[in-house]
């Protein structure tokens, strides 16, 4: 995640980050010091003195949590330390002189202590009580190479050009000597750590100041560079270094380096680890960019291919579907293409075996050999989208494919062919099958557009469920068993994507549809049980899991390369691990159970404000002025998708949600109120502990105790009840205004939902206008295609899908002519009334122009025939009532056949065309078009 101006920071020389002990995150630019309050960076207000350009030189926080600056030769120290209600907006600083030192030079304060970094060495200073610090006037430690660094709560000086590691006091703490030189040094940073290379490895300084070793194989001839930004950090149970030219991740396996936007040719200026593990870096000294989910995860692109359908760990290496190919991946190396792939259909054979699908006639057996793809038994089937194995029970082995023509299976029997094992498979079901699973490894489930299905004993297809919950456009794309009697099925086409079935054995009991709101998606694209029983659903929005008790959603603000998640594209790594693939890539969850921990999101007040002044924490005097509030959240990680809600004591009833932080109060109560304030993260089902804000204000003047025992014996209560029904008419207008606002917004959207029917439908007829009818015709002739699978490959009338009717009104000019256009109106309007009337709910019915009609109808030909000439029945068998009297009413017809694939255009020539001969042959006839049907008299 790359900052900019919008943000609040944009491209300036950053120098250095930090962190205070409550966790707000500092940044020393060119341009002065900012802090994040969460999403954006607050400049920090420098203290200088009066008459004075602020040019803060550092920006650090002391071992005893006190934020410090420097000015020139002067260091102002904090007072007080934040806090949930002392932002650094907030902090009053002391000012201490530096006398004695020479030079430009860089000062440190710890506990009381002042050290200089001048260009010959390190000088301690004394403070005294007038607030000055007279600095020695002998080197403490004398050398023009000097590093700081600090490790847990404790400076240590580092001499490059002696390699010794000294203390503040100069006392020696290690001498390298000739075995090496300490890396990473460099005056500009204040925080590097302390690092050498030593015979393959590299040994750093932990925070009991004892040495510990990384194995670390660096190129021949590959010698450490002095003056390199080298970093070393820790999070969990990972490193990460950056040695100058890449960043790399140690788990304790091996090395691996990261593959995403962070290696991009770039040099990286300065890093950070901050305390809720997100990594921060500076590049080519002016970007700052946070890497999302360090720790947690690692993401995967490549130059060769965009999506990844799925990844499966083998040994150290990854096998991975991606694009139409196989690829294999050993570390961090680049990938390699094997094969090339004919459907993404994968599945173990026990491995190091796995069986694809490199061809549309067969699938085939294989292992990796010495990064070769060695292949020893094919079965032939044809068009398999998905392979299962079965690993236990008595079929333990037998392979199941699922293919676009039916089910078939395959249990070891076959014979050699050319030196390969080749087997012809068994058909078991009739159809293609959308989506097949294997319970508890051995009993096959799967699904099809008549239903859900189980193989019993015998290997019979029985019939779970004829229709799906979700509605008849429902199909499935994906299913999951979490345990033996809980099975998920995902898929497209209804409001709902995602069905929850409890089993009982080999019965339903219940059928739940899940809230879109709870997986972030209408649809599911793919489902996972993990080794834990844990769901996780892939849609085209997010990824989103469920460990049986709650459901937790993962997107790009957490790190994923994308939110599109491919179809079967989630897989579980020997350790627990997932990868998720995606149409950008793939994403590595390392520690899954991370995203379902508690985390405090630490709400924090910035600002506080009443009127145009800060809010103090003492009491103020009473004002009608507003109080305004701006929010924050120091947890890093969760800063992007935090929101908040309040409520203020005695005054709000429920929570206000809050998307912004931002809090408004028009009028504050006098006396001691509380505003309680919660982060809240949806996305991860947290709650914060609340945080309070202490509003404490003096009473005016007619509120004096003397003068309210002068009310109460006068007039008890009436000075009270003023106050509070004033309070009151100021919120209850608020709540008026309000109303109203929602009213308007109420009223523009009703007039454009009119707009928009207006744009759909004939004003006079009220059935569908030319360009709806022709559009709707369209999209169900594309479904028709999905579900077909296939075009249209005979030419006979029967073969046809879908029936399209163009017809008129019979001599309806001479209507109009002889009667008016005001009765031919009528009779138009009669005949949308009783299309609307009778037709269907997949028919499509609409005026083409003038008294010319359009109907489709779905289905094979001679039905939807038969079906058209019963909607045109119902207009010719009824004469119509006008004013001008009872009017029968003739109609000729044009029918032509269509199907999946067929143009649009010439669908309707045709139909014109029968709608032409019916004319000719007399009118008040039904003309089929080019597919041998008699002529049909139209009724009346």
């Amino acid at each position: 995640m790359e900052f900019t101006e919008q943000d609040g920071i944009g491209s300036t020389y950053i120098y250095d980050i930090t962190q205070d002990n409550y966790g707000y995150l500092y940044f020393q630019t060119r341009r002065g010091s900012y802090f994040l309050d969460g999403k954006y960076f607050v400049p920090l207000p420098v203290p200088v003195e009066r008459g004075k350009t602020p040019t803060a030189s550092s920006t650090n926080i002391s071992s005893d949590g006190l934020l410090y600056f420097q000015d020139r030769k002067t260091l102002f120290v904090a007072r007080q330390k934040t806090s949930a209600r002392i932002s650094p907006l907030d902090l009053v600083y002391r000012r201490i002189s530096i006398e004695g030192a020479h030079g430009e030079f860089l000062a440190y304060y710890e506990r009381g202590i002042i050290f200089v970094i001048e260009r010959e060495g390190l000088r301690r200073c004394i403070l005294d009580a007038a607030r000055r610090a007279d600095c020695e006037r002998d080197l403490t430690i004398k050398s023009t190479e000097l590093s700081v660094s600090k490790i847990e709560d404790k400076f240590v000086i580092v001499d490059a050009n002696s390699n010794i590691l000294f203390d503040t006091e100069g006392h020696v703490l290690f001498c390298l000597g000739k075995r090496g030189v300490f890396i990473g040094i460099n005056k500009v940073r204040r925080t590097n750590p302390v690092l050498f290379f030593e015979q393959g490895r590299i040994r750093y300084l932990d925070r009991f100041f004892h040495w510990k070793d990384l194995p670390y194989k660096r190129l021949e001839n590959d010698v450490p560079e002095r003056r390199a930004i080298y970093s070393l950090m820790r999070d969990r149970s990972s490193f990460l270094f950056y040695d100058g030219h890449k960043i790399s991740s140690y788990t304790g396996e091996g090395w691996n380096v990261l593959n995403d936007d962070f290696n991009r040719e770039q040099d990286i200026f300065s890093s950070f680890l901050d305390r809720d593990h997100q990594f921060w870096s500076v590049r080519d000294d002016v970007d700052l960019v946070r890497f999302i989910g360090w720790g947690s995860l690692e993401n995967l692109v490549s130059s060769q291919f965009e999506t990844v359908w799925h990844v499966r760990q083998l040994g150290d290496a990854q096998i991975l579907s991606a694009d139409r190919s196989l690829y294999y991946r050993r570390g961090s190396g680049a990938e390699k293409k094997l094969a090339e792939l004919s459907s993404v259909a994968f599945t173990w054979d026990g491995p190091p075996h796995f069986w694809i699908s490199p061809s549309r006639e067969y699938v085939t057996r294989c292992k990796i050999v010495e990064s070769r793809l060695v292949c020893d038994k094919r079965v032939t089937v044809r068009d398999a989208t998905q392979l299962a194995r079965v690993s236990a029970g008595p079929r333990a082995g037998q392979l199941w494919i699922a293919t676009l023509h039916g089910l078939f299976s395959w249990g070891g029997e076959g014979a050699k062919d050319n030196g390969k094992e080749s087997f012809t498979s068994r058909k078991r079901f009739e159809g293609e099958i959308d989506f097949l699973t294997l319970r508890c490894g051995r009993d096959l489930w799967f699904a099809t557009r008549k239903g859900l299905f189980r193989l019993d004993g015998n290997g019979t297809p029985v019939h779970m469920l004829a229709s799906w919950p979700s509605g008849p456009n429902f199909w499935v794309v994906s299913m999951a068993f979490t345990s033996e009697n809980d099975l998920w099925i995902g898929g497209a086409g209804a409001r709902t994507g995602l069905i929850h079935i409890r089993l009982s054995g080999n019965r339903i009991v219940s059928i739940e549809p899940v809230s879109s709101d709870k997986i972030g998606s209408e649809m599911v694209f793919t489902l996972f049980c993990d080794s834990r029983h844990w769901l996780w659903v892939g849609s085209e929005s997010m990824l989103a899991g469920y460990n049986g008790k709650e459901w937790v959603r993962i997107d790009k603000d957490d790190g994923l390369v994308s939110t599109d998640i491919s179809a079967r594209g989630i897989t579980e790594d020997r350790d627990g691990s997932l990868w998720v693939g995606s149409n950008r890539g793939a994403t590595h969850l390392r520690h899954p159970e991370h995203y379902f921990q508690y985390q405090d999101l630490k709400p924090v007040f910035v600002r506080v404000m009443l009127g145009d002044k800060p809010l103090p924490e003492k009491a103020v005097p009473f004002t009608h002025e507003s109080l305004s509030v701006k929010l924050g959240t120091l947890n890093t990680e969760l800063s992007a998708t935090t929101q908040f809600r309040y409520r203020m004591e005695g005054v709000d009833s429920q929570w206000i949600g809050s998307s912004t932080g931002e809090i408004r109060y028009n009028y504050v109560p006098a006396g001691h109120s509380r505003l309680f304030v919660e982060a809240v993260n949806d996305k991860r089902n947290l709650i914060s502990a609340p945080i309070v804000l202490d509003i404490r204000m003096q009473r005016p003047w007619w509120q004096a105790w003397p003068l309210i025992v002068l009310y109460v014996v006068a007039i008890p209560v009436l000075p009270y009840t003023l106050n509070r029904l004033r309070f009151r008419y100021l919120m209850k207008r608020q709540r008026v205004l309000e109303t109203l606002v929602d009213e308007r917004t109420r009223e523009m959207q009703a007039a454009q939902k009119a707009l928009e029917q207006q744009a759909r439908q004939d004003g006079l007829t009220r059935l569908m206008n030319r360009r709806t009818a022709e559009a709707s015709a369209r999209r169900l002739m594309e479904t028709m295609a999905s579900r077909n699978g296939k075009e249209r490959s005979a030419t006979g009338p029967d073969a046809a899908m879908a029936a399209l009717a163009l017809f008129d009104i019979d001599y309806f000019k001479s209507i109009n002519d002889s009667f008016g256009h005001t009765i031919g109106d009528e009779i138009l309007v009669e005949i949308g009334a009783r299309l609307l009337r009778e037709k269907k709910g997949t028919e499509i019915v609409g005026r083409y122009g003038g008294e010319e009609f359009l109907i489709l109808v779905a289905g094979p030909f001679p039905d939807a025939v038969a079906r058209i000439s019963e909607l045109l029945a119902t207009l010719s068998g009824v004469a119509f009532e006008t004013r001008a009297g009872t009017m029968p009413i003739g109609c000729s017809a044009g029918i032509t056949d269509t199907w999946p694939g067929d143009v649009w255009s010439d669908a309707i020539e045709r139909a014109d065309k029968a709608l032409y001969e019916a004319k000719l042959g007399g009118r008040g006839r039904i003309v089929v078009s080019e597919s041998g049907r008699d002529d049909e008299g139209c009724p009346g």
